[in-house]
């Protein structure tokens, strides 16, 4: 049976095939929203740095305190990137994906207020928490939609915009922190406005079909992958997906796979894949 008649008669929830034009703006949107997460990373924690002795001054800040603050969000990162992999596979990536950007333009603009050390050292930690699920949801989510021929380069745009966003953060803090400078608050809570931006650009995103198909719940699935994803070859890898279920005890095992560097450039990807293990680890997948 063909992809198509197998839409056809799997339920009201399968909706007609949509353009090839709108499925690239949609990709261009993903791609946007999902590149501004690591580029906002990247921003909080370049912004900070040209206006710390400014800080210093008027809060009268020990070198420790220095050194908790500039790493906070780097903590905060730690502690919510892993819960926000468990959260986004428990309860999909589409709520994780708005709740997580909605308690960073919540911390950010907590910026605006602060007065003591330890609540600055709060408030960045919180975004540093918030920020982490774009780590363990947003990178899958980019794998799940993107086309297999762009992925490896997608991934790799990613990783480029959190670089971008430390250095537009490090200039603004520093052209705002000029002879006249603007009060340090403002300047560290300049990443609101684009937090604001990205979570209103985030609103009618779908859910992850993958993550639906991996749940059972199917013909939805069918019904985001026919309208969002590009080719009916995409559908069908999803379809034959094979979903593995992980243990906490697995997390020593890693799996290395030594791609073909042809991928990169968007050729078929040839891979070599092999388990490695931790010394006197014995876990195994289920």
């Amino acid at each position: 049976m063909s992809l198509e008649t197998e839409a056809v008669i799997s339920g009201p929830l399968v909706r007609e095939e949509t353009s090839d034009a709108f499925k690239r703006r949609f990709m261009i949107r993903m791609i946007a929203v999902l590149t501004g997460g690591m580029l906002l990373d990247g921003y909080i924690l370049g912004v900070i740095g040209p206006v710390t002795a400014v800080m210093k001054a008027e809060m009268g800040m020990t070198t420790v305190d220095m050194g908790l603050i500039a790493s906070a969000a780097l903590f905060g990162i730690l502690i919510g990137s892993p819960l926000g992999g468990w959260a986004g596979d428990k309860f999909g990536r589409k709520p994780l994906f708005m709740i997580d950007m909605g308690l960073f333009v919540l911390a950010s603009a907590m910026q605006f207020f602060i007065d003591s050390v330890t609540m600055l050292f709060a408030v960045r930690l919180l975004m540093g928490i918030a920020i982490g699920p774009e780590y363990s949801v947003g990178w899958p989510l980019m794998s799940e939609f993107a086309p297999a021929r762009l992925r490896g380069r997608l991934m790799g745009v990613t990783i480029l915009a959190w670089y971008g966003g430390f250095m537009i953060g490090y200039t603004v803090g520093y052209v705002l922190n000029l002879p006249q400078p603007m009060p340090w608050r403002i300047i560290i809570g300049t990443s609101t406005f684009i937090s604001v931006i990205l979570f209103f650009a985030r609103i009618g995103l779908p859910e992850s079909p993958r993550w639906l198909w991996s749940k059972g719940r199917k013909d939805e699935a069918r019904a985001i992958a026919r309208k969002y994803l590009q080719s009916a070859e995409e559908t069908a890898d999803m379809e034959n997906t094979e979903v593995r279920q992980g243990r906490f005890a697995d997390l020593p095992s890693l799996t290395v796979c030594w791609n073909n560097m042809a991928s990169m450039a968007g050729s078929p990807v040839a891979s070599d894949c092999r388990w490695s293990r931790w010394p006197g680890s014995s876990s195994r997948w289920r």
